[in-house]
């Protein structure tokens, strides 16, 4: 009895902890909808410490916009 005590136990937790990872997923996917659309739009006036997400990705990824938004539509 003890043993399937406490595997029920841990299948409660790891059923908990599964609906959280879920959730966070469900978050994060839309945040990056978000995210996409917006650079799409040509939202570029959101700011990092000064600095805008359009130079970041012209700068550390050496894409334009106009290329980056077609490769993140065409990943969708």
């Amino acid at each position: 009895m003890n043993t399937l005590k406490t595997i029920q136990i841990l299948a409660k937790i790891g059923k908990i902890l599964s609906k959280i990872i879920y959730v966070c997923c469900i978050v994060g996917f839309c945040g990056c909808i978000v995210g996409i659309v917006s650079l799409a739009i040509g939202a570029e006036t959101f700011k990092l410490g000064g600095v805008t997400i359009h130079s970041m990705i012209e700068n550390e990824a050496g894409m334009t916009m106009r290329s980056f938004t077609t490769s993140a539509w065409k990943a969708l």
